[in-house]
């Protein structure tokens, strides 16, 4: 056989080879982060790492404090949870609220000036803390490293959340700088502990939400740092793109919207995700148990993916807490609208 025939042979075999390598890059580049965030409760009584995957979710992540997620993972269902996801190709994340973690109200009494000043100039240890405030940073590094140990992320993700919508500190030294250029100030003190002392890889979350909704000027994000944008004070009766759709406290979807472009002027599409309330029971609820059956709204979900697509943000993640056993029993056509949702994510 000729060298030239022996070559065409090899290619035609080879072929089909590349082309599965290819569509498969492709789909990896492509395939959109579709996250339910639940509460860690509702791990203990749903099969969630089963009913994920079945839904056309790829991602779980718990959304609470810091102590319940590092409880269930030390009990066998957790780790039972975490032997399942993996076996099923789910990642797990922890979106937590962590400041009083991360700054424990009783250290107050030996350092005050590390906790927040308010308009008046009195010290308190009620949110947040004193953001430049270097010993305040520095435990922030030091137990950071220790709760992400404990609360592990699967896919290098980690998200650290401060009382964002609380009163910040009004201090001279942080008077200089917007509540989302402190907010970035504390999440890249986290971000550079994790990357030097536990993950080289961790990316972590910079939340613009309620008060640090506007796009950071003065603070560059540290490498590694991406951007979580919450719509929270959005109306749902109209899509995300219709400007003039009245929200909470003044705002329009158009305002709304408008934050999140001015944040990808600062941080990139490409790691950007967004966090919403399309299928959050507890939210539409007003958090009042019993958690009512989700209010479907098919179009404008579809509209406003179309609308995150188009800015280049493809990572999804969806507040679901409380979505059990019992909630399931309640509410069986819930399932059903879940893996129509799942779908719709791009």
């Amino acid at each position: 056989m000729k060298k030239s025939s022996i070559f065409i042979l090899l290619l035609a075999m080879l072929q089909p080879a590349f082309a599965a390598s290819k569509q498969a890059a492709a789909s990896s580049k492509d395939k959109a982060k579709k996250c339910i965030v639940l509460e860690t409760s509702d791990l203990y009584n749903y099969d969630w790492a089963t009913a994920a995957p079945n839904m056309g979710f790829n991602t779980i992540s718990t959304g609470t404090d810091v102590l319940q997620p590092t409880i269930f993972l030390r009990e066998r269902a957790g780790k039972l949870f975490l032997r399942d996801c993996k076996a099923r190709g789910i990642e797990v994340e922890h979106q937590l609220h962590a400041i009083d973690d991360l700054l424990p109200r009783t250290l107050f009494t030996q350092d005050s000036t590390m906790f927040r000043m308010d308009k008046d100039g009195r010290r308190r240890a009620d949110y947040n803390l004193c953001y430049t405030s270097p010993a305040a940073q520095a435990i922030i590094a030091k137990r950071v490293v220790r709760y992400a140990k404990q609360t592990p992320s699967t896919d290098h993700r980690y998200y650290f959340w401060l009382d964002e919508g609380a009163d910040g500190c009004h201090c001279p030294e942080c008077s200089k700088y917007t509540r989302s250029e402190l907010n970035l100030m504390i999440t890249n003190v986290i971000a550079k502990a994790l990357r030097a002392k536990y993950d080289p890889e961790a990316m972590v979350a910079h939340l613009a939400y309620y008060n640090t909704y506007e796009a950071p000027r003065q603070v560059k994000p540290a490498e590694g740092v991406f951007l979580e944008f919450s719509s929270y004070l959005r109306s749902w009766a109209q899509p995300l793109k219709c400007d003039t759709a009245t929200a909470r406290f003044g705002y329009t979807n158009g305002k709304i919207l408008q934050y999140l472009k001015d944040n990808l002027e600062v941080f990139p599409a490409s790691t950007a995700e967004v966090i919403e309330y399309w299928i959050d029971a507890a939210y539409q609820s007003n958090y009042r148990y019993p958690y009512r059956s989700i209010i479907w709204m098919p179009k404008i979900i579809k509209q406003d993916v179309k609308t995150y697509n188009k800015l280049g943000i493809h990572r999804f993640n969806c507040f679901a807490a409380g979505m059990d056993s019992t909630y399931f029993q309640q509410h069986p056509v819930v399932k059903e609208q879940l893996k129509q949702f799942a779908k719709m994510l791009k």
